[in-house]
C-alpha cells in the first residue's frame, strides 16, 4: 500500500492529467448477499459530474474514463467492504484495490487523484505485527487495513514426555522434566524472537501484539531486543490455535484503544508546544502559514475538517476564504473547495506526515478549528529566535570590542 499511495502522489496535477477517483461502500448487506446499490449511486454521481463539464474536451476525456470504470464494475465482483479506483484514460492509468475495511463513497473529478481518503485509511489501520506463541508452539501474523496475513509457523523440535516413577525417584524425575522443560521452552522463544526480528523488518510493522497464554508472553516480551520491545503496545490471552479471524477480531480491537490514546496524547502535546510558539502551530491561519513556508512537518486535524479557501495560482501559496490577494505576488485569488486536500497532497509529495485524529482528540483540537502541525527542526528553531531576540543581543553587547 505504501507504494501504492508514492506511485498515485507523483501523479502530475495539471488539467492535461484530469483523474477520476472513486471510492465505493460496498459493504453486503445484512442477510449476506451482494447489495450493488452502489452502482447506481456512482451513475448518479458520474451523470452530475459530466453534467456540470463545460469544454468539450475535457467531458470527451471524462466519458473515456468513465466508461472504463463501468466495464470494470461489470465484470467485477467486490471482495471486501470498500473499494478504491483511480482513472485516467488520456495517461491508460487505472488503478483499483479491494478494501477489507469500509469507506464513505465519494465520487471526485480531480486535477491529479484524490488520495486524502486513502491516506487517512492507512493512518488509522496502521500495519500490526502478532506473534502468537505458547512454549512449544508460535505464529507470526501481520494485520493491516483489516485484513490478516500469516508469516510462519514454528513448532519446537523437542517435545518432552512425562513417564511416571515411584518413591524418591518420581520427585528427582519431575525435578528433571520441569528443568527439561523450562530450557526447551527457552529455546523455543528465543528462536521465536530471532525470527521475529527478520520477519518484522521485512514487513516494517508499526506496532507490535504479542497474544498467548500470560506466561508465555511475558517471558517472550523479556526476551525481546529494545528496538522491538518498544513497539509492543498490548499481550492479549489467546489459545495458540486461535483461528485467524479471531486473531484479527482481537487484534482490531486493540489497535482502535491503542490508536484513539495515541491521537489524545499527539493532540495534547500539539497544544502545549503550540502555546510555548517553539515547535508546533495551532488554527487555520497560523497553519496555513507553516504550509506557505514549508514549514510543516506533520499536519494533525480532526476528521471531517474540510476547509474552502483561496489558491494563488501563480505562487501556489494557499488562503482562507476571505482573502483577496496574494500576500506574496499580489495576484487574485481563486476559490478552492479544501485547503486542507491540498496541503495533505503536498505534504505527501514531500514526504511529510498527516494525522487524522478522531473521537475525544479530535473535540480537543476542534477549540483551535480543527488543525495544527507540527513544524520542521529548522524552521522551530528560526521561530524560537525571532521569538527570544533580545538574550542573543545582551550576549553580543557584552562580547570585549576588539
Amino acid at each position: 500500500m505504501t507504494g501504492d499511495l508514492d506511485f498515485l502522489a507523483k501523479q502530475p496535477a495539471n488539467p492535461p492529467s484530469q483523474m477520476l477517483s472513486i471510492y465505493l461502500n460496498v459493504e453486503p448487506s445484512p442477510v449476506g448477499r451482494l447489495n450493488r446499490n452502489y452502482d447506481a449511486e456512482l451513475l448518479r454521481r458520474l451523470k452530475s459530474i459530466q453534467e456540470q463539464l463545460s469544454d468539450e474536451a475535457e467531458r470527451q476525456h471524462f466519458r473515456a474514463s468513465a466508461r472504463r470504470v463501468k466495464q470494470f464494475l461489470a465484470e467485477h465482483k467486490p471482495t471486501g467492504q470498500g473499494l478504491i479506483m483511480f482513472c485516467n484514460n488520456r495517461d491508460r492509468l487505472f488503478w483499483w484495490r479491494d478494501i477489507k475495511v469500509p469507506v464513505p463513497s465519494d465520487v471526485r473529478w480531480n486535477t491529479g487523484p484524490h488520495i486524502r481518503p486513502l491516506l487517512e485509511l492507512g493512518d488509522e489501520f496502521e500495519r500490526y505485527g502478532i506473534i502468537l506463541t505458547d512454549r512449544e508452539e508460535a505464529h507470526l501474523f501481520t494485520v493491516f487495513m483489516g485484513e490478516i496475513e500469516q508469516h510462519l509457523e514454528i513448532i519446537s523440535s523437542t517435545k518432552i514426555k512425562r513417564f511416571k516413577t515411584a518413591g524418591s525417584d518420581h520427585m528427582r524425575s519431575q525435578t528433571q522434566f520441569q528443568r527439561k522443560t523450562a530450557v526447551h521452552a527457552l529455546w523455543h522463544l528465543k528462536k521465536v524472537v530471532k525470527l521475529a526480528k527478520q520477519q518484522m523488518s521485512l514487513n516494517s510493522c508499526d506496532r507490535l501484539v504479542l497474544a498467548g497464554p500470560s506466561e508465555a508472553t511475558r517471558a517472550l516480551h523479556h526476551l525481546l531486543p529494545k528496538r522491538l520491545s518498544a513497539r509492543v503496545v498490548a499481550t492479549i490471552p489467546l489459545p495458540v490455535h486461535s483461528t485467524p479471524e479471531e486473531i484479527l477480531e482481537a487484534t482490531l480491537g486493540v489497535e482502535r484503544e491503542v490508536e484513539r490514546k495515541a491521537e489524545v496524547s499527539l493532540v495534547e502535546d500539539l497544544i502545549v508546544s503550540a502555546s510555548k510558539s517553539v515547535k508546533a502551530v495551532t488554527g487555520m491561519a497560523a497553519t496555513l502559514l507553516a504550509s506557505n513556508n514549508g514549514e510543516i512537518w506533520k499536519l494533525v486535524y480532526a476528521q471531517d475538517t474540510n476547509v474552502p479557501g483561496k489558491r494563488c495560482n501563480v505562487c501556489n501559496r494557499l488562503y482562507g476564504a476571505d482573502r483577496l490577494s496574494c500576500g506574496h505576488c499580489k495576484t487574485t485569488l481563486h476559490p478552492v473547495e479544501d485547503v486542507i486536500e491540498i496541503m495533505i497532497e503536498r505534504l505527501t509529495k514531500l514526504g511529510r506526515s498527516i494525522e487524522q485524529v478522531r473521537g475525544a482528540a479530535a473535540q480537543a483540537l476542534k477549540q483551535f478549528e480543527g488543525i495544527g502541525a507540527f513544524l520542521c527542526l529548522e524552521s522551530s528553531r528560526a521561530r524560537q529566535t525571532a521569538a527570544n531576540p533580545e538574550p542573543i543581543r545582551a550576549r553580543a553587547a557584552s562580547t570585549p570590542q576588539s
